[in-house]
């Protein structure tokens, strides 16, 4: 229900003409989906001296029809996709659809980025981060869809997070088990339903 994806940085250009050295830097993005995609982004500084770069992450949206994302041709006709804006509440993507339905996606980012940047279909935003060694930089991404302007009540992380496990956890409990005679099986088993 979650997924976690660990990375690290190559050589990068820092502060006045320093680098900032290979594997110095950790990068763990960790991602679920409940009412919207939370996506959380840690850099931590394992190295020996300070590590000063700038963390950069562009967004867009397509609004493609499903049919045409599994595969299915492309339609003659579609609707309207409107340039990505800024606003307090976010970078906004909007299209209006050949029914008159209005969809957005609201792209919200905690910290606030000091830098965004829109293009014709993108956003980018950017961080600069100075970290000592040891040091962590954290950013909370929320995605949302919406129909019309509706507005979702939003969650914090760990609320969210929370909710999910909870779902999952009725879920598994509902879920057909197989036991055996054999302890290590059976953990094997249960194991491999997580």
């Amino acid at each position: 229900y979650e997924a976690v994806i660990d990375s690290t940085n190559r050589n990068l250009p820092g502060a006045n003409g320093t680098t900032v050295p290979q594997m110095s830097l950790s990068v763990r993005r960790t991602r679920f989906i409940r009412d919207r995609l939370y996506e959380r982004v840690q850099v931590v500084n394992h190295g020996s001296g300070p590590a000063h770069t700038r963390l950069r992450v562009s967004f867009g949206a397509d609004f493609a029809d499903m049919f045409e994302v599994r595969g299915a041709r492309h339609r003659d006709h579609r609707g309207e996709v409107m340039a990505p804006t800024v606003s307090d509440a976010g970078v906004l993507f909007g299209y209006l659809g050949e029914d008159g339905v209005l969809r957005r996606t609201v792209v919200r980012c905690d910290p606030e980025p000091p830098e965004v940047r829109v293009s014709d279909d993108r956003a980018r935003a950017t961080w600069h981060l100075e970290l000592r060694p040891g040091d962590m930089f954290r950013l909370l991404i929320e995605i949302e869809p919406s129909l019309d302007d509706e507005v979702l009540e939003r969650s914090t992380w760990d609320d969210a997070q929370e909710c999910v496990r909870k779902d999952i956890c009725a879920w598994e409990d509902e879920c057909a088990r197989l036991t055996s005679d054999s302890r290590l099986l059976d953990r094997l088993l249960a194991s491999s339903r997580r």
